[in-house]
């Protein structure tokens, strides 16, 4: 009866967590993600993975490491962002992290970005 369960609970996570609907997701490889080399690819990937609510906006990156480890990609980014917007002036940002702590390990979960229309 209890590998039936097991079973049973491994697809139901199996189908439940699968999302069909979203095309691209934010993976460990998140900087090839957005800076690759085709600009139409990385608009599509930013139109589908940047959150935005009114002047506010967040990029998801969740790679492991910490900020100064990335610096020209974090910048590389920023900098994108301000080409695929031309119609908004960047007034803020700043780096969502968690910070090493003694058992956990350095986490940067994205980039907040402030703006107001140019």
């Amino acid at each position: 009866m209890k590998p039936f369960v097991y079973l049973f609970v491994l697809t139901f996570l199996l189908i439940g967590c699968s999302n069909p609907e979203k095309e691209e997701v934010v993976s460990a490889n998140a900087f090839s993600n957005y800076l690759s080399e085709d600009l139409d690819n990385n608009y599509k990937f930013f139109r589908n993975n940047v959150i935005t609510v009114g002047n506010h906006h967040f990029i998801p990156i969740f790679v492991n490491g910490r900020p100064d480890e990335y610096p020209q990609k974090i910048l590389s980014l920023l900098q994108l962002f301000e080409k695929l917007n031309p119609d908004l002036k960047v007034t803020g940002w700043s780096i969502e992290k968690q910070q090493t702590a003694y058992i956990t390990s350095s986490q940067i979960y994205g980039i907040w970005i402030d703006t107001e229309p140019r």
